[in-house]
């Protein structure tokens, strides 16, 4: 599997609105996100080293379809995100402890019978655990203006561990080799087992009726301040999931906590489980701003904090130093 090697020659344009220095902000024509991806062995793969990673096969991933519930799977997870300050054990998802939030298991509706062995495994889809996962890389994915205000990411071969034709702006920053490498001959060597995370900040505006939709498979969850939103849990087919932003701030006691004008989070926790499609369209007009995963910033120091949005009809451009970009598979 090609994996591309930092590079000092290559060069990821940040490009930042000049007029956003200087007074309001022009419509952002495309919006970049940057989120974590974790690779996994098929169930029963033996304990061994792969592509210079140790690892074992995990029984979620690949499993037995056979009376198993692939038509969506609701409330596989509790409706909110853990709580940074509950003081739970193993609360961040990555090695650098800054993202303090992941999913809570919820053993009531998720058990063999709708494809999840169990809360322990479920509790490794979305943190760095040496010797079952291992950290792929960085993946960023670039959301285009469709219509005024209104950006779409539609992917229907998304294997970004397998990315390799940077035609599309997608970027893979491969770590740790890129992963266990190769894992299904019969379908081109592709990759259909891995988590993806995605964390972003937006400013929520009420006048703007503000909706995001999810169109993927497998598993996608989706949380806005901490509260599930989207939800569209186990192993199926390409589903769709919506949530319109004022709705949420009008439900009793705004449990979203949506403010207007004030800052949001929303965040996406998605996971490609079995063969042999693998899919993700993104439509919002929400300008979602990414929140660089600490690894992400530790590769490439000089992006600082910057987020990943591109703006501007006059622009300054800081180039910084990545991976060359790569494109996924046809």
């Amino acid at each position: 599997m090609f994996i591309q090697s930092l590079s000092r020659n290559s060069v990821f344009a940040v490009t930042l609105g000049l007029a956003a220095l200087l007074c309001a902000p022009a419509q952002a024509q495309t919006v970049n996100l940057v989120g974590i991806v974790r690779d996994f062995l098929y169930v029963g793969t033996p304990s061994g080293t792969y592509n210079g990673n140790v690892g074992v096969g995990h029984p979620d991933f690949e499993f037995n379809l056979n009376n198993v519930d692939i038509d969506g799977v609701q409330n596989a997870v509790l409706p909110t995100l853990t709580d940074p300050s509950s003081g739970t054990a193993n609360l961040f998802t990555d090695i650098n402890a800054r993202f303090a939030t992941k999913l809570q298991y919820n053993a009531a509706v998720a058990n063999t019978s709708t494809g999840y062995s169990g809360a322990a495994n479920f509790n490794q889809w979305y943190a760095d655990t040496p010797g079952v996962n291992v950290l792929a890389g960085y993946y960023g994915v670039t959301a285009t203006q469709i219509t005024p205000g209104v950006y779409e990411y539609d992917q229907q071969n998304f294997f970004p561990i397998n990315d390799t034709n940077p035609s599309d702006g997608d970027q893979f920053y491969a770590v740790n080799n890129g992963g266990f490498g190769a894992q299904n001959p019969s379908f081109g060597g592709r990759n259909f087992g891995f988590t993806f995370e995605v964390r972003t900040n937006f400013a929520y505006t009420a006048s703007a009726n503000q909706t995001f939709t999810y169109t993927g498979d497998d598993d996608v969850w989706v949380f806005i301040n901490g509260r599930l939103a989207v939800d569209l849990g186990g192993a199926h087919p390409p589903l769709t999931g919506s949530a319109n932003l004022n709705d949420l701030a009008a439900l009793d006691g705004n449990p979203f906590n949506l403010v207007n004008g004030q800052q949001a989070r929303l965040d996406i926790f998605s996971a490609e489980r079995h063969t042999d499609a693998s899919t993700i369209r993104i439509n919002t007009n929400i300008p979602l701003v990414s929140v660089l995963p600490p690894g992400f910033a530790a590769l490439v120091p000089e992006t600082g904090t910057l987020p990943l949005l591109v703006t501007g009809l006059v622009s300054l451009v800081a180039a910084v130093p990545v991976l060359r970009r790569r494109h996924a598979q046809k």
